[in-house]
């Protein structure tokens, strides 16, 4: 990992959430979306700059989103680092997929792996 990466990882991991406090949704996400941001960083030195720019962090990100109210709707996971990665990254967006790997068959040596977009399973996609 390059510094930056290196330094970007540091800031979301010490990030302190106390301010979050306050609201149960925001103290709940947090460990998570900073888990996800970890990854990308690591993934990506132009993601790493991103979050390192001036007047970014976690809890800005956390605050940022717009959460459902107390039983007032759901919201998934996908819109959740959705969210998170549009706070640092502006114009970014989050693909989602899925693997699915089969175990052998009995009949063929051969094992098998299906790939699942996001978007096929919520929307039907293309059958």
């Amino acid at each position: 990992m390059t510094e930056i990466q290196v330094n970007a990882v540091r800031k979301l991991r010490e990030c302190d959430t106390k301010p979050l406090q306050r609201e149960a949704m925001q103290i709940y996400l947090a460990p998570h979306v900073a888990n996800a941001l970890v990854s990308f960083c690591e993934q990506s030195t132009e993601f790493a700059e991103a979050v390192m720019a001036e007047g970014k962090d976690l809890v800005g990100c956390i605050r940022s989103m717009k959460l459902p109210g107390r039983g007032l709707g759901y919201l998934s996971d996908f819109e959740v680092y959705r969210m998170a990665v549009q706070y640092f990254f502006d114009g970014a967006d989050v693909e989602w997929s899925m693997k699915i790997s089969m175990p052998k068959s009995q009949s063929t040596a051969k094992t098998g792996v299906l790939d699942i977009r996001l978007e096929d399973f919520l929307f039907g996609g293309n059958v």
